[in-house]
């Protein structure tokens, strides 16, 4: 029997962000650029009143409106 543990996920030590200078993106992307950030991010950042962000109407999908069931209820006396 293979007694190595098997490996999954991320290697230990690396990591998804990168840190970099803000005067360097804007300059990079412009001042009125759209960014993906985190949810979880910027929930934490309000949480501690340290930011309040707009919703842009315009990134959010379409929301369609929901197809109504239409059903009857017989009751049956016996």
């Amino acid at each position: 029997m293979n007694e190595t543990p098997k490996r999954r996920g991320r290697p230990k030590g690396s990591s998804s962000f990168v840190k970099m200078n803000l005067k360097h993106l804007v300059s990079q992307l412009g001042k009125n650029a759209n960014i993906m950030v985190s949810k979880k991010h910027l929930d934490q950042l309000e949480e501690l009143d340290m930011f309040e962000y707009p919703i842009d109407e315009a990134a959010k999908p379409p929301k369609e409106p929901e197809e109504k069931i239409q059903f009857s209820i017989n009751t049956f006396n016996d």
